[in-house]
């Protein structure tokens, strides 16, 4: 993990692409406490520990992003140490009704170790629409941007300093993952991008992936829609799933981390599109 100063009391936490640990979370130290954003796995002390070096001051809140488990399954950590959780409620009922005892499950197929003693914790909080944090000397607001990767999607921008955290609205240089459980729509996952796209900010921190810029939340919203381009295309002409899975071509992000994630993708999207008008 490399923690990276943004700007004045903003921090990034990266996990430099690896395949286990490779979330980013952060923090932002506001004056008057502590906001965390997404709690990171139970090796989440790591984190606090972080936060520890830099500031004594409480950590007042821990933002989840949405629902996956590499951004959820900290939050126990989090509770600990006093933070209020908050997500939109959209998160925090899927949450309730689906994604607690799947992030026991997801932790115990990675590390059993790490995965013996974890007790999920749901959000407080559950917002609709968005929510404006003013702590101390700094103004976030807590963003629900609609169905994209999950249907829970928030995302938290700092206007004063031009910096944005999208959770996984980005995978910046990564292939992204769809999920039929957390309701993936990449159509809609395009457009979120395209009003991101429209908001004044300079850095972005993204859920997985380097510190970023539009340029590359622009590069990532063109992957989108390459991607389910083709495959829509291919639908179109009549092809089957393996005809599509021969025939995508995703030669020119060969660089980009995480291609074991194309075929699982591939078939999400097929089957999407093969029953979803937009």
């Amino acid at each position: 993990m490399n923690l990276v100063k943004v700007s004045d009391g903003v921090y990034a936490y990266l996990g430099e692409n690896d395949p286990h640990d490779g979330t980013n979370a952060g923090f932002i130290v506001t004056g008057e406490g502590v906001v965390v954003i997404d709690s990171h796995f139970t090796w989440a002390r790591d984190l606090v520990r972080e936060i520890r070096n830099i500031t004594r001051e409480p950590i007042r809140f821990l933002v989840n992003t949405h629902m996956h488990v590499d951004h959820t399954t900290g939050n126990q950590v989090w509770a600990q140490e006093g933070a209020t959780i908050v997500a939109s409620e959209v998160t925090r009922l899927n949450l309730e009704d689906w994604g607690t005892q799947h992030a026991i499950n997801w932790m115990r197929e990675l590390d059993a170790a790490k995965a013996k003693g974890v007790v999920p914790v749901l959000p407080h909080m559950g917002f609709s629409g968005e929510l404006v944090l003013n702590l101390g000397n700094k103004h976030m607001r807590l963003v629900h941007a609609g169905t994209g990767h999950t249907s829970g999607d928030v995302y938290i921008l700092m206007p004063r300093e031009r910096i944005i955290f999208t959770g996984d609205l980005l995978f910046s240089h990564n292939h992204c993952v769809f999920k039929p459980y957390s309701h993936t729509n990449p159509g809609n996952w395009i457009r979120v991008i395209d009003r991101l796209l429209e908001l004044a900010v300079d850095t972005i921190v993204p859920g997985h992936g380097p510190l970023s810029t539009k340029t590359d939340l622009r590069a990532f919203r063109d992957y989108l829609v390459d991607f389910t381009t083709q495959v829509k295309t291919m639908i179109a002409q009549g092809k089957t799933l393996e005809e599509v899975r021969r025939g995508i071509d995703l030669s020119k992000y060969s660089h980009w981390h995480h291609q074991e994630f194309i075929p699982e993708n591939i078939e999400m999207c097929y089957r999407i599109y093969r029953h979803m008008k937009e």
